[in-house]
């Protein structure tokens, strides 16, 4: 209720600078949580630990079924299966883009010694902020993480944010959770400021699909596993089975019954959809599409047609069954 009405408070005002204000109010808060989680220990102690672990990551662009996927993995022994924990990826996104080397710092300092003293050997973990900025990183330290990769179409992903008003560079969740065109590591979109609202997070899930196939490139090729899902995919007891498999996360001690049974107790429940969408979209969506497709062109000439083939069923659909990625690039 409280978020909702900030929020709500918020895209009001949001021509005042306000947005902003209730960025770095909200952004402190998070920091000094975060803070909190701080090691000052050797690096080299808890980064062991992990080469003998099990990391497995999401690379989505959110709004795509993965607090339910949070819950279906808790289910899992020997898992930890988090959702966007402190200390959180989300605390430093925008300072990552000024300075990246602070990701290899909050990754040694914060998180890996994090996940270090979780005593489960398996740790999955479900923010869609990883994959903006702290990978390449972890790689660079020599630990593979397996990746989950969730896909939903770009405008199913687009209205959902849009009805949170939660908009890259105009929203304070925006601001929190989202790249933007201002980073120097995105798909360029010229003139982005004079891009409508819709047309922004548009292109935020677009950079994301982006990301997924080279990150999926990068990871099988340094020995990790990927795998491509969907929320549809994961209500489907077998399907689930194949992917905790996969990624190395079936126990020789679970047991299938209990876990059929509690799989299909979380598959009954709707996890945070927009019953109360605090927006509604009034406009033409293939004419704003349009202008970013054209605007995005320029220098990603492949993206457009590779994406168009994995919605169309050429490699599987996203919203009903397994899909196998083409190539973004």
């Amino acid at each position: 209720m409280c978020c909702g009405y900030l929020i709500l408070f918020g895209s009001g005002l949001a021509g005042l600078g306000l947005e902003w204000l209730l960025y770095y109010r909200l952004h402190r808060f998070v920091v000094s949580i975060t803070e909190r989680h701080r090691y000052d220990g050797d690096p080299a102690i808890p980064l062991a630990k992990l080469r003998e672990r099990n990391l497995v990551f999401t690379v989505t662009a959110g709004r795509t079924g993965t607090l339910f996927a949070q819950q279906l993995f808790a289910l899992l022994p020997d898992a930890t299966s988090v959702h966007e924990p402190a200390p959180a990826f989300h605390a430093y996104l925008r300072r990552i883009k000024r300075d990246h080397d602070f990701a290899m710092e909050f990754l040694l300092y914060y998180k890996l010694p994090f996940i270090a003293a979780v005593p489960s050997r398996n740790y999955v973990e479900f923010s869609h902020v990883f994959c903006k900025g702290f990978l390449e990183p972890l790689l660079e330290l020599g630990l593979i993480p397996n990746l989950l990769l969730f896909w939903r179409p770009p405008r199913l992903i687009a209205l959902s944010y849009f009805e949170r008003n939660v908009v890259p560079e105009r929203t304070f969740y925006g601001l929190q959770f989202l790249l933007s065109p201002r980073h120097r590591d995105t798909l360029p979109l010229p003139a982005w400021r004079h891009k409508r609202d819709y047309q922004l997070i548009f292109w935020y899930a677009l950079e994301i699909e982006l990301r997924q196939c080279e990150y999926s490139h990068l990871v099988r090729a340094a020995g990790g596993a990927v795998c491509d899902v969907t929320a549809n995919d994961l209500r489907d007891f077998q399907r689930f089975v194949d992917i905790i498999k996969n990624l190395s996360l079936l126990s020789p001690n679970v047991h299938c019954d209990t876990l059929l049974s509690q799989h299909a107790a979380n598959g009954a429940i709707s996890w945070n959809q927009n019953f109360h969408p605090l927006r509604k979209y009034r406009g033409d969506l293939d004419a704003e599409e349009e202008q970013v497709w054209q605007a995005i062109s320029v220098t990603n000439r492949q993206l457009r047609s590779s994406i168009e083939r994995r919605y169309n069923g050429l490699g599987g659909s996203p919203e009903t069954g397994i899909i196998s990625p083409q190539c973004c690039l």
